[in-house]
């Protein structure tokens, strides 16, 4: 238990170093001037404080858990906390509570008192305080000549517990750590792992459960540290107000703290307490902070003529407003090995692996069923035969047992007969070609000359069967695969307001369309890490749509690395949305006429930032 409690709270505090240097990086671009200021109130950091109730359990020579009756604590809690980031804080704990426990199975035949594996250092008997000493022989009572005559069985006694716990944690957001959250936005619900170290104080004692009497002296431990660490989910009700639900594993290094002291070496003792506290948080602060819809020049003066490039570290850009309304279709396709008798195309589950086939199309059409944002528009099937036998009925047998493979799909779901296609595709001899091309077998290229030729269908089949071994070598293994199905779900996408695109972008980016990615890239700053992160997802799921390049260009052009916006703008040259990030690309790549042609060209289309950086690039360049 030490050991793990231990490299989990190492680990944890690696990933804090290793974190660290990205929470602090800021995305900077000299000379950006905002052209609006809006009061923004920042998420972190902030202070708080607590109070809350849990339930602490005993894991030691006794447990809280046993047979027949449980025994559940009580414990108050304070805290104070300080977060430094999104991603992580400090929180102070002082903690006040009381347990019981008693025997477990295994042990309720122990003596108390001198059992060889465990003994308690006193024990009363008729109001005699006896005294256990070791001797050669074992222990022995110095008032008795055998000290098991005043042992007490387990089964008999139970403790309670008073103890005051001090602790000192880290609290990780595993939210923001592993998932992308706008650095803007406390979520509703949060993860925390609280690794810590605790300092802790117990009082115990042990009665009879005959008569509640007390059967030892009450025994005090001198304060001991402890290692462990709490999983919390955190609700967000208010700005100022939270919730937590809180579950925690502490190990205990005194092993009196249940007041039965044992001899075994192992260190398993443990308290695990779970509970609710009431979070108020303070201390956060309101400041007035940029948020750039369109980007104002600085003019920087020119030093030299030659210093083209120097007089773009800023420009003007406005955000593109794309239609979020556009349609989007979607389909997901996967092959059937569905087993047929010869000849036939009735479907029988439990031929083969059937059923497995069968449960994967029933798989994949409930998730895109069952997801309430999505619409299945359509389904197509398409049988494929392997190139034995008369090749027109092939063409037949591929159709049928295609139709059957949609038959199935609109008897199990309903699903409309008239919005399925069947398609035969008869003998697939293009897979048969690719899948010798694949084959590992050292006489293929007889059968690899004999599909290169370009004869009737009937020619060929005899040709591969004059073959002898290698034909039916490859009938045997590469056929079986020919006779399948494909079928392809055919469905669209609701279109999603961007409040709510800003929050699917997180779980299920491709539900989104390219027009919607941007849109949410558009709600933050310009040169703002999300604002990145944004567009490199777009660019991730749509790499060829022309708004994706031309904000992927601007990236780069932020970061001042005109070549690499150049990339981007290449593919997108006849759009006269990217006319005037053209115009700055070629004045960072010192290329006047280029930068001065595409700047008019953007002007000529109406776009007044394209007039900005015609003003700001001509006022440089005659300037002396």
């Amino acid at each position: 238990m030490k050991k793990t409690v231990l490299l989990i709270w190492l680990t944890l505090a690696v990933s804090l170093l290793n974190l660290l240097p990205v929470c602090a990086q800021v995305t900077q671009h000299k000379g950006i001037v905002a052209a609006k200021t809006t009061e923004i109130k920042k998420v972190f950091p902030y202070w708080y404080v607590g109070a809350g109730y849990s339930v602490p359990l005993m894991f030691g020579d006794v447990y809280s858990l046993t047979e027949p009756k449980k025994h559940f604590g009580s414990r108050f809690d304070l805290k104070l906390g300080y977060r430094f980031s999104n991603i992580f804080g400090l929180e102070f704990g002082a903690s006040i509570g009381k347990m019981k426990a008693s025997s477990r199975n295994f042990s309720k035949d122990f003596i108390l008192g001198n059992d060889g594996m465990t003994y308690y250092p006193y024990t009363l008997v008729d109001g005699q305080e006896y005294s256990v000493y070791p001797d050669l022989f074992g222990f022995w009572d110095k008032n008795s000549e055998n000290a098991h005559l005043t042992g007490v069985k387990y089964s008999d006694i139970y403790t309670k517990v008073c103890y005051m716990q001090f602790a000192l944690q880290g609290v990780f957001n595993l939210n923001r750590m592993f998932m992308e959250v706008p650095t803007d936005k406390e979520q509703f619900l949060s993860v925390l792992v609280k690794p810590g170290i605790y300092l802790q104080k117990f009082s115990s004692q042990a009665y009879a459960k005959a008569n509640d009497k007390e059967i030892a002296p009450k025994v005090k431990t001198s304060p001991s540290i402890g290692l462990g660490g709490d999983i919390a989910l955190h609700f967000r009700l208010t700005r100022q107000l939270g919730l937590e639900l809180s579950s925690g594993l502490v190990w205990v290094n005194n092993q009196n703290f249940d007041g039965i002291r044992t001899m075994k070496r192992s260190k398993d003792d443990y308290i695990w307490s779970s509970g609710a506290t009431i979070i108020w948080k303070f201390g956060r602060k309101t400041e007035l902070k940029p948020k750039l819809t369109s980007v104002d020049i600085a003019p920087i003066p020119m030093q030299e003529e030659k210093n083209e490039s120097a007089i773009f570290r800023t420009f003007a850009f406005s955000f593109l407003t794309p239609d979020i309304t556009t349609r989007k279709e979607r389909s997901f396709s996967d092959e059937a090995m569905l087993y047929f008798p010869v000849s036939k195309w009735d479907i029988i589950p439990s031929l083969n692996y059937n059923q497995v086939e069968l449960d994967k199309i029933a798989v994949a059409f409930s998730k895109l069923k069952s997801d309430e944002d999505l619409t299945m528009e359509r389904i197509s099937v398409t049988g494929y035969a392997s190139p034995e036998g008369d090749e027109a009925f092939n063409k037949v047998l591929s159709y049928n047992r295609a139709k059957a493979v949609g038959d199935y799909i609109s008897s199990l779901y309903r699903f409309p007969t008239n919005q399925i296609d069947i398609i035969g595709k008869g003998e697939d001899w293009e897979g048969l070609q690719k899948s010798v091309e694949r084959w590992a077998y050292p006489n293929k290229e007889q059968i690899v000359l004999v599909l290169d030729q370009n004869i009737a269908v009937g020619q060929k089949k005899a040709k591969l069967k004059l073959l002898g071994e290698p034909y039916y070598k490859m009938s045997a293994t590469l056929y079986p695969a020919l006779r399948r199905n494909e079928y392809t779900f055919h469905y669209s996408v609701k279109p999603y307001e961007v409040a709510d695109a800003v929050k699917i972008i997180q779980v299920s980016p491709e539900k989104l369309s390219a027009e919607e990615m941007i849109s949410v890239a558009n709600q933050y700053p310009m040169g703002d890490a999300n604002f990145e992160t944004t567009v490199d997802v777009a660019f991730k799921f749509y790499p060829a749509h022309p708004l994706v390049n031309i904000y992927k260009a601007l990236v780069e052009l932020l970061r001042d690395n005109a070549p690499a916006a150049q990339t981007y703008l290449d593919r997108v040259s006849s759009d006269s949305r990217a006319w005037n990030l053209m115009g700055v690309m070629y004045a960072k790549l010192g290329n006047r006429q280029l930068s001065e042609q595409y700047f008019q060209k953007a002007i000529d289309n109406g776009d007044k930032n394209a007039v900005q950086n015609m003003n700001n690039f001509a006022s440089n360049r005659y300037s002396k």
